[in-house]
């Protein structure tokens, strides 16, 4: 065999088509199908929530893949389909019986290619009287079954759009448990599935190909943490809304909607580490399924990630090499079947400066952020908190001992961990490791965040715990319009001008910031009004009208266009001073230490290990 014919052993990362050996067993290649399925109630009507769906849907639709297929249900006491049949306008068929789904119609009626019958469903729905048949809605597994049913046969994406749960289903999870007494019970066991079907039904789901895509909105209970390992083990994406309020989210919900299918995707995706003898794959972190060969999931998008902690398992010779590759098997949208393979190698060394030289505080973060979150079913907050500090003082206890001798009564931070203690400390102030009871944080909107973390990407990593804070009163300054780059201030109120407009972004929130002593004319450029007496802050909205507000609207696309999730841009005063401070991690809280303290303690640390 001549190995120049094998590009996936000569070449760092390839990708080339995949012979009909990797066809799964009965499998056709075809372009992706698409369900959408939305739960239709008072509260989604005239919340706005269900005009804003439709409205993303037919914005999305024009950029879905070639040859898509699509369909729709909507379920409120009723599961209704709709047909499309060649030639005839499309009907909505109801079933209103939940204990027993099945398909009205024969499947390959349910989805169509032809953009136009679709949007005539979308106006069809959207001329429906909404008043009628909005009560209770029909059983939650009735309807993700009936979504189910058209695409086992072919496999898709279903995007389920819910905000309540039926009153047989909450009964189904066991014992229903109000927000007051959830104060009372321990927080790890919300992190945990409350019964195994869901996790069941995502391995069926697997399977046959099929992953969910969750839009969830806080009006009822959802039981994200027992629901969206649907969306979880396929490899989907939750996008969660907690208080939903139409004037200011309804235009993102439209812009998440279109971004969903505005990403690189691949489907049937299967994965593969393999590494050379000495180390070993120890854990891996992300949102996939695994047996004995592989990890796998239905779905996967650009910017979503797996993570590797490999752990050394032999003593490695002096300048030895490791080798690593990954591979990854997965169907495109054109209905191609592609392999996808990196190579890497890494030498071995002994000499710790060597190895900080060739670290990654991101990658370092991220994995420790990874690690910490899949212990929150099983340890509390402050055990969580104390490993992650330990991690720090492991560290760089190692870089003292071996690595710097120069300055034996200093703690000195290499160039390549110089933010790691830093975006630790983020970490540990994240929502996720703040006790409950102090902030009265939604359990759900803590699972969100958990969901979103176990596939953050390493770029991403640092912004999540260590925000952008950029002052604003500098860059819409004359000499300054030109001006391409944005300076990040330090995240502690001693840097805060009392007179100043800041913008905060952490990769899922935007928000800009006014303080209590702005002037009237920085209002009048970046917002046009001199006053706020004349209008409310949550409907206070950039117009790009001038100079000064198309320099903010760079700033905030730049900033979007790094991150993987679409952000509502929030403006806040002084009565949400709390949503502010809580960004200004370098600042001591009820909670815990400030930057400089966490550092006291990590080098006390270390200087008494160094006397042991």
């Amino acid at each position: 065999m001549d190995i120049q014919n094998r590009p996936e052993l000569t070449r760092g990362s390839v990708e080339f088509m995949a012979t009909k050996d990797y066809l799964f067993e009965g499998e056709a290649l075809s372009p992706p199908s698409f369900v959408f399925l939305i739960q239709m109630n008072h509260y989604s009507i005239h919340s706005g929530i269900h005009q804003n769906i439709l409205c993303g849907i037919e914005k999305s639709v024009q950029n879905l893949p070639q040859n898509s297929r699509i369909g729709i249900i909507l379920y409120d006491q009723y599961i209704k389909f709709f047909g499309f049949h060649l030639n005839t306008e499309p009907e909505m068929i109801l079933i209103n019986d939940s204990q027993d789904v099945f398909l009205p119609i024969p499947q390959e009626y349910l989805l169509t290619n032809n953009i136009g019958q679709f949007l005539r469903v979308l106006k069809m729905i959207q001329n429906l009287n909404m008043e009628e048949n909005t009560g209770n809605s029909i059983n939650f597994k009735s309807a993700i079954k009936a979504a189910s049913l058209i695409l086992e046969k072919i496999g898709g994406e279903i995007i389920l759009f819910y905000n309540s749960l039926s009153l047989a289903d909450l009964e189904s999870f066991g014992d229903t448990i109000n927000e007051k007494e959830k104060e009372k019970e321990d927080e790890r066991k919300f992190y945990t599935p409350r019964n195994d079907y869901y996790t069941k039904l995502a391995h069926f789901y697997n399977e046959k190909r099929i992953c969910m895509n969750i839009f969830a909105f806080q009006y009822t209970n959802l039981e994200l943490a027992t629901i969206s390992e649907l969306a979880k083990s396929t490899g989907g994406l939750l996008n969660y809304y907690e208080n939903y309020y139409n004037d200011r989210d309804g235009e993102y919900l439209q812009k998440e909607i279109m971004n969903l299918f505005s990403k690189t995707m691949g489907f049937g995706v299967q994965m593969k580490l393999r590494t050379s003898i000495g180390v070993s794959v120890q854990e891996i972190y992300g949102h996939f399924e695994k047996n004995e060969f592989f990890i796998y999931c239905s779905s996967m998008r650009e910017g979503q990630s797996v993570a590797f902690n490999l752990g050394i398992e032999n003593n490695l010779q002096e300048n030895s090499k490791i080798f690593i590759q990954f591979a990854m098997l997965y169907t495109t949208t054109e209905a191609q079947k592609r392999i996808r393979v990196f190579n890497l190698a890494f030498e071995t060394s002994n000499i710790i400066n060597h190895i900080i030289k060739s670290a990654d505080q991101e990658i370092i973060t991220n994995i420790i952020a990874k690690k910490s979150i899949n212990h929150l079913s099983s340890l509390s907050i402050l055990k969580i908190r104390e490993e992650i500090t330990q991690k720090c003082i492991d560290i760089f206890l190692a870089y003292k001992k071996n690595g710097d001798n120069k300055n034996p009564r200093i703690l000195v931070f290499p160039e390549r961990l110089r933010y790691l203690i830093l975006y630790c400390l983020g970490l540990i102030k994240n929502t996720l490791f703040n006790p409950r009871k102090s902030q009265r944080i939604n359990l759900d909107y803590k699972y969100s965040m958990k969901f979103y973390i176990e596939t953050l990407n390493a770029p991403l990593t640092s912004i999540l715990f260590y925000p952008k804070l950029i002052y604003l009163n500098d860059i819409i300054e004359e000499e300054n319009l030109e001006q391409n780059y944005f300076e990040n201030t330090k995240l502690s109120f001693s840097n805060i001008n009392q007179n100043g407009i800041y913008f905060i972004d952490n990769g899922i929130e935007m928000f800009i910031w006014l303080s209590s002593e702005i002037s009237t004319e920085l209002l009048e450029k970046l917002f046009g009004i001199s006053t706020f007496s004349s209008i409310k802050i949550d409907q206070l909205k950039l117009v790009l009208f001038n100079q000064y507000q198309l320099k903010l609207d760079q700033l905030i696309k730049e900033c979007q266009n790094l991150r993987t999730k679409v952000s509502c841009l929030k403006i806040i005063d002084n009565s949400k001073s709390d949503l502010f401070e809580k960004f200004l991690v370098e600042d001591a809280t009820q909670n815990f230490y400030s930057y400089r303290e966490f550092l006291s303690i990590i080098h006390q640390q270390i200087e008494l290990k160094l006397k042991d």
